[in-house]
């Protein structure tokens, strides 16, 4: 079944199974596992739905959703487009220019140093200027790694954006999509008693 693994139940949290499908009928329905097992103490409710028919709500709900995020994910996209790439192209400059100033710093403490093994300054002299560079070099390794990291999480978000837009995409083509493609879309569908249906995806 296309949503076996998904299901989950609501109410207690349990996963929701799929039943075989009945010989007089052909039909399958749903079934809370916490129910079934504890059947008699009443912990749980049935959760019985007709499989076929929640598969296509299912389905025509994770259709409006995927419509619905290429719709603003385009509208984003223009708007961001241009500051994403000054963003970019300024956050490069800044690295270089961090980086520059990181390996002065080191330069400026391997000369004091040496001054001081030399004797032409003084231990103080030394202790005083090294505070105040090490005090520099930390403001400045700071901003650094952040504006690093801060890249490389902007780098694996476009990735995971991309993936998921291509994701979308193939689902949206496609009369009957696979298995593969709706896990991929859909992290867990929460199955309420009163028939509420609660689909969560791993697109924003």
């Amino acid at each position: 079944h296309l949503l076996d693994g998904l299901l989950y139940c609501g109410d207690c949290g349990h996963r929701i199974s799929i039943q075989a499908r009945r010989k007089k009928d052909n039909r399958c329905y749903t079934i809370c596992n916490y129910y079934r097992t504890y059947m008699k103490q009443k912990l749980c409710t049935t959760h019985s739905n007709n499989y076929d028919e929640l598969e296509k709500v299912i389905i025509k709900s994770l259709t409006n959703m995927c419509l619905s995020y290429i719709n603003k994910d385009k509208v984003r996209n223009n708007v961001l487009n241009n500051l994403t790439e000054d963003n970019k192209v300024n956050n490069k400059k800044e690295l270089e220019i961090l980086a520059l100033d990181i390996k002065q710093i080191h330069d400026n403490l391997d000369i004091i140093y040496i001054d001081k093994l030399n004797k032409k300054i003084t231990e103080e002299q030394f202790e005083r200027v090294k505070v105040k560079l090490d005090q520099e070099l930390n403001i400045k390794q700071k901003r650094y790694n952040e504006l690093n990291n801060s890249i490389n999480d902007n780098i694996n978000e476009e990735s995971k954006n991309k993936m998921i837009n291509e994701y979308i995409n193939k689902f949206l083509s496609m009369n009957e999509p696979s298995r593969e493609l709706i896990i991929n879309l859909i992290d867990k569908i929460e199955i309420f008693d009163d028939k509420t249906i609660n689909i969560k995806v791993s697109f924003s």
